[in-house]
């Protein structure tokens, strides 16, 4: 990683049946093509359930936010599969943009 980019990772892997994704760091422009990806690819399996795990995530701008709606819409039509587990970075912009309730976060 070069000085001064903010790191970014996401990662993936299926507990009893769930498929979790724990992002980390910043998710803006620049890296929700990753998670993105991540998302594309739980969806192609086969668990019961996605845990997305933003509980590391330390900023979102719009376009983080828009991918979460994206995958909510994708989610309800396919099964409703998704659940999001939030941290403070994430909060503050969803109550700000009053996104949160149209997302299925849990606690």
């Amino acid at each position: 990683m070069e000085p001064g980019v903010p790191s970014f990772s996401v990662d993936s892997r299926t507990e009893d049946g769930v498929q979790l994704v724990s992002v980390a760091g910043e998710l803006d422009l620049a890296t929700a093509p990753e998670l993105r990806a991540a998302l594309d690819a739980a969806e192609a399996g086969a668990a019961r359930a996605i845990a997305l795990d933003l509980s590391e995530v330390t900023f979102v701008d719009s376009t983080g936010i828009a991918v979460l709606v994206e995958y909510t819409a994708r989610s309800r039509s396919n099964g409703d599969r998704l659940r999001i587990l939030s941290g403070p970075a994430v909060d503050r912009v969803l109550d700000v943009s009053g996104t949160r309730r149209h997302l299925p976060m849990v606690d």
